[in-house]
């Protein structure tokens, strides 16, 4: 939690009555986090400066840490807004910030000669790394090579630019065809996939997309009136969140008004990485960095960037717990393939005059008199987002033709089996 102060105004940490009490019978309440079950430790942070700093950012803070023991009152003000205690939630008196562009544990942070040549490291062995991910992935997979594709380019999306409503660089992905038969996998097929992702990522989250869960779960964040805060939704998550939903836990049922919100949240985080959060005489809209994975069984009620249904060869006798088990007891593996993601996903990239003139050319001539499939202005949109990011997965900055083929190549591919799933 932050809260914005001037340097000339004092903050209030009394504790009135009705705080105490709720943090005897509900902490939770108190802490106020997006994620119920998060074990973190709450804090305000107090801001002295003008500085602008932006919602669900995770930022370095150096300070002065103060907190009191339970039940001690400081003065006898009441708090202009809902203030916990300090003996909970402790206060940061911030005197410097700094934005963080990761926050892998096992690599510096971004910038400076330190970064720099880790970053190059990682860079020349990136090829291999990319090779032993596709590998792993393709295995889960039960031999589908092209849905390892882009899953990679998925894990690598972030928003890099905006330019008038579109986020420049997502990829959100629904991957369909996910089998549910726990008598054939033994195992939760989308649990089992979220395991492997969530110890590659340095942040992610699963949401079963139960009905239950789109009708009860408070998703977007409420300004609550009567104690002068922002009540805290489970889609407020801080940039490069990686947000997993399991539809295939979806039953037969009806949407009630707050479902149909809901959903018309996670979409618009999928699709125009944005969410307004609500205030209730009106909303207020607030960019997000949010991948978001889908899993399905036949195509989601969410629209995505890709939809991509799998083509499993249920013939491989794959143990999945066992692909779990692989990167737990290889640390070194592990650590190679994070730094991997982390890395590449940073590089910058560039379109040079020769490649753009190029793919102009491709795109014209799709559209030329004749053409039996000619290239929408979002399929070409599309095809500039995962080539640059397939170009990512190697290690390269910039896009060459070959690399241009092969993402024209997969998307091919996929609408394929788009076409063939709709008969």
């Amino acid at each position: 939690m932050m809260e914005e102060g001037e340097s000339n105004k004092r903050p209030c940490p009394r504790t009135s009555n009705n705080v105490a009490n709720a943090t005897n019978g509900n902490l939770e309440k108190i802490l106020n986090f997006p994620l119920p079950s998060s074990e973190s430790i709450g804090c305000i942070v107090k801001i002295y400066s003008d500085d602008e700093i932006p919602l669900n950012d995770v930022m370095e803070v150096v300070g002065v840490l103060s907190f009191n023991t339970p039940g001690v009152l400081v003065d006898d003000e009441e708090p202009e807004e809902f203030q916990p205690p300090s003996s909970v939630v402790p206060r940061i008196h911030c005197i410097r910030t700094q934005k963080w562009e990761h926050n892998n544990p096992y690599l510096p942070s971004h910038g400076g000669q330190k970064w720099v040549e880790d970053t190059t490291a990682v860079t020349a062995s990136s090829t291999s790394v990319r090779d032993e991910l596709h590998g792993l992935f393709t295995e889960f997979f039960l031999g589908d090579s092209l849905a390892a594709d882009y899953l990679l380019c998925h894990l690598l999306s972030r928003v890099y630019s905006r330019k008038d409503t579109l986020a420049l660089g997502k990829l959100s992905l629904n991957l369909t065809n996910i089998p549910v038969d726990s008598v054939v996998f033994q195992e939760s097929y989308p649990r089992v996939l979220f395991s492997l992702l969530e110890r590659l990522v340095t942040k992610a989250h699963y949401l079963p997309m139960s009905l239950e869960n789109l009708n009860t779960l408070r998703m977007i964040p409420k300004k609550d009136y009567q104690e002068n805060r922002l009540i805290a939704g489970c889609l407020q998550l801080s940039s490069q969140t990686h947000l997993v939903l399991d539809e295939t836990l979806m039953t037969e049922g009806q949407l009630v008004a707050d479902g149909v919100r809901n959903v018309t949240a996670i979409g618009n985080i999928a699709s125009w990485q944005k969410i307004e959060y609500d205030f209730n005489y009106h909303q207020v809209e607030f960019h997000t960095d949010i991948p978001v994975l889908i899993l399905s069984e036949r195509r989601s009620i969410v629209a995505t960037d890709v939809n991509l249904p799998l083509r499993l060869n249920l013939q491989r006798g794959t143990r999945f717990s066992d692909l779990v088990n692989k990167l737990e007891n290889d640390a070194e593996l592990l650590v190679r393939m994070r730094n991997y993601l982390t890395v590449v996903r940073l590089l910058s990239f560039k379109l040079d005059d020769t490649m753009q003139e190029a793919v102009q050319r491709d795109f014209i001539q799709s559209r030329a008199p004749g053409q039996t499939n000619p290239m929408s202005t979002e399929d070409f949109h599309l095809l500039l987002v995962l080539s640059r990011l397939l170009a990512l997965t190697y290690g390269k900055s910039e896009l060459n033709f070959d690399l241009w083929q092969r993402a024209k190549s997969m998307e091919a591919e996929r609408k394929n089996r788009l076409l063939h799933s709709r008969r």
